[in-house]
């Protein structure tokens, strides 16, 4: 019996029940103010409820980040904006944006949690709102959901609903710094003679051979074929490789990699160095590709970017950086010996680590007996296994992410 009493007063506090209230009494009392009063608490509540619902539903939010890709600590605009599309005027209306935790105001130390425009508007009119934003950390953020409020003329309650659409987005790569360091000629970066290749470089004379059926006219050597009495063939190297694939061991820490345990600072200068070594290797006209066991918000295990030797693949190669999160999905030896399926022969395997190398010596060797030159970049802590893995005979450089004021300065690898 309380307990719908007390529905009954909540009820009551409402100004539709009011009205209604006055209304009867009126009718009670048979006076024509009264019910005249009471009817028009009524109208009111009956208006105040369902225009702003019309005006809900037809008021249109956009959203959008420019650019929506960009590296860390570079500046993006949000633009928020709400358009009422009916010829009605709106006392107020608002849209709210919630903000990823990795978005910051420029200039502030504490993110916010919600940006939004609010305001009154005239028929077709739009409002629009710039906010410059700055994401403080590699990784992909979102902006949203969005969440459009009206006020009605009493401003007793706000009517609100979520306009179901996409979050904004904005792909924060890692920096690049130079890559500071001089490189052999058999180091990764730079010009590898291959072993095996359909096409020879004619700069490379090799020597001669015996003439056979089927060589072209213009490859016989006519002096040496005149110095041994029979026809001989000009002989060059294999043409020289170009491509280099570059892999990401994802797992930080020795262990099971199931085990989720990560190093979160090295893992982002791994990322510094990857990006780095990349645009390196690119700037030095090499195809480079990208391979990674880790996941990047798809079904996919690997991260695979076959080698491209245009300036587009860095691009490509920094948003796989960015979507790629810190948590390995399969060994670096799985992934190792994954790739000669997707790699030609002859091509050099740069793996960038931050653990040691020794543990991967069996796949090592079986790639190197297949064709691939396989070389290890490996980061801090794990230089003091440097040594060990050449005596093992691998070959293993160490690299260093060298900053000043968290911001990195130059990626240094070391002499042989």
């Amino acid at each position: 019996m309380r307990e719908r009493l007390r529905d009954v007063l909540g009820a009551a506090r409402t100004w539709a029940a009011t009205g209604v209230l006055v209304a009867l009494l009126g009718t009670v009392l048979a006076s024509p103010p009264v019910i005249f009063i009471g009817a028009a608490i009524v109208l009111v509540r009956l208006l105040a409820e369902i225009w702003p619902r019309d005006v809900l539903e037809s008021l249109e939010v956009s959203h959008a980040i420019q650019p929506d890709r960009t590296v860390v600590g570079e500046e993006v605009e949000l633009t928020i904006s709400v358009w009422n599309k009916t010829r009605l005027p709106v006392a107020w209306a608002g849209a709210t944006d919630a903000v990823g935790p990795g978005l910051r105001m420029p200039g502030a130390e504490e993110g916010v949690n919600s940006i939004g425009v609010a305001g009154p508007l005239r028929p077709f009119e739009r409002l629009t709102r710039h906010v410059r934003m700055v994401p403080m950390t590699r990784g992909v953020h979102d902006v949203g959901p969005v969440r459009l409020r009206v006020a009605e003329v009493f401003g007793s309650h706000e009517p609100s609903r979520d306009p179901g659409m996409e979050h904004a987005r904005v792909i924060a790569r890692p920096l690049m710094a130079p890559v500071v360091g001089t490189l052999p000629a058999s180091a990764p970066l730079a010009q590898v003679r291959a072993k095996r290749s359909l096409f020879t470089d004619p700069t490379l004379f090799a020597g001669t051979r015996p003439f056979q059926t089927g060589d072209p006219v213009r490859s016989i050597h006519w002096r040496a074929s005149a110095r041994a009495g029979v026809l001989q063939a000009k002989r060059f190297e294999p043409a020289l490789s170009r491509q280099a694939m570059l892999v990401f061991d994802v797992q930080t820490i020795e262990g099971a990699y199931w085990l989720l345990a990560y190093d979160e600072p090295l893992f982002e200068d791994l990322c510094v160095a990857a990006l780095s070594l990349a645009r390196s290797m690119v700037t030095d006209a090499t195809a480079v590709g990208f391979a990674a066991a880790g996941f990047t918000g798809t079904t996919q295990r690997y991260v695979f970017l076959p080698p491209r030797a245009d300036w587009t693949q860095v691009g490509r190669i920094g948003d796989a950086l960015a979507r790629l999160g810190i948590e390995c999905s399969a060994p670096l030896t799985t992934l190792l010996a994954w790739l000669p399926r997707r790699v030609t022969r002859g091509s050099s395997l740069v793996v960038l680590t931050g653990r040691s190398p020794v543990s991967n010596l069996a796949v090592t060797r079986r790639l190197q007996e297949s064709g691939f030159n396989v070389h290890f970049l490996v980061m801090p802590p794990a230089h003091e296994f440097i040594a060990e893995s050449r005596v093992a005979g691998m070959s293993a450089r160490p690299v260093t992410v060298e900053r000043q004021r968290e911001v990195p300065r130059a990626v240094v690898v070391a002499a042989a």
